[in-house]
């Protein structure tokens, strides 16, 4: 008898540890790198955040954009061809994303990005007014079942716009938003043409807008030709802040980077020759961790030598 119970005791025991083991999430939302504060938001290290006094340097650079609701409104106009029974479902969704903390999403939500119509039937959940948890979960829909192109709508048109105003708002960025960020970058050419090229482009990114989206680009991995890619469009970009501090973050990888890109970014930094007017520190920084990770394989050395004197950077002299 006693060797009986002591068997069954055993086989409880398993199975209590493979119900433990159900019940363990997939998926981890914290991360020990990410540090989070009692109200949910990401904490950046010290070392990752851009100092506020910079910002004055880049004021003049900024300018002003159209916001999300403009944007959703617009695309609301369309939609009165739709069977009701749709838009009343869609609707009635859009007001579970509204309060969603956790749990399942419903399947409909979950079929959306392969419709035809997809854009039309996610505006009628107005992806607006969800919550942060919300676009976390509809980020990961998404970003999985889309090819890039169509990846990259979403992230521009809907994610990109809700990180923003989230920043805008509070200052600082709500966890579930930031691992929206690190989940969209797994379609890394729609995150680099949807976040990235998209909050240069527009001209206002603020110091903590790059600061947060800066830490995520030297966390994760960014394939070389995609980062390749990103550099030669970022240094066509008119000059701002943020352009420069996301090409020291990109060349802080240190890639083997090809000639046509090393010779772009030299290009970049060159056309500042003739520039009268004291260059702003995260452009010198940019310049300083080109010449230090690049400056041997870069043309018209004698050329950065005049940069570097006009601007006033000094390199340490192993690198010259």
């Amino acid at each position: 008898m006693a060797k009986t119970k002591s068997k069954h005791v055993k086989v409880s025991s398993k199975a209590k540890d493979l119900k433990r083991k159900v019940k363990e999430p997939k998926e981890k939302i914290k991360s020990s790198d990410d540090l989070v504060d009692a109200e949910g938001f990401v904490c950046l290290p010290a070392s990752e955040e851009l100092p506020e006094e910079l910002e004055s340097e880049l004021a003049a650079f900024r300018k002003n954009r159209v916001t999300f609701s403009e944007e959703v409104k617009e695309k609301l106009r369309d939609t009165g061809a739709m069977d009701p029974k749709v838009i009343e479902v869609y609707k009635n969704i859009g007001k579970l994303m509204k309060g969603y903390r956790s749990g399942n999403i419903p399947k409909a939500f979950k079929i959306i990005p392969g419709l035809e119509q997809w854009e039309k039937i996610l505006t009628l959940t107005k992806p607006e007014e969800w919550s942060p948890q919300a676009m976390y979960q509809a980020t990961k829909v998404f970003v999985s079942s889309m090819g890039a192109k169509q990846a990259q709508e979403f992230i521009e048109n809907y994610l990109y716009p809700a990180i923003r105003l989230n920043i805008g708002k509070y200052k600082k960025l709500n966890y579930h938003y930031y691992l929206c960020l690190k989940k969209a970058l797994y379609k890394p050419a729609a995150w680099v043409k949807g976040i990235l090229l998209n909050i240069c482009n527009e001209g206002d990114c603020t110091l903590k807008e790059a600061s947060i989206i800066g830490s995520i680009m030297a966390k994760m991995s960014i394939p070389m030709l995609h980062s390749s890619a990103a550099l030669i469009k970022l240094c066509e970009l008119e000059y701002s802040g943020p352009v420069s501090y996301f090409i020291k973050v990109l060349l802080n990888k240190k890639y083997s980077l090809p000639v046509r890109v090393i010779d772009t970014v030299s290009n970049h930094f060159l056309s500042f020759s003739l520039e009268e007017r004291k260059m702003p520190v995260l452009w010198r920084q940019a310049l300083l961790t080109f010449l230090t990770l690049y400056g041997k394989q870069a043309k018209s050395r004698h050329d950065f030598r005049e940069l570097l004197r006009l601007h006033q950077v000094v390199i340490p002299e192993n690198n010259n």
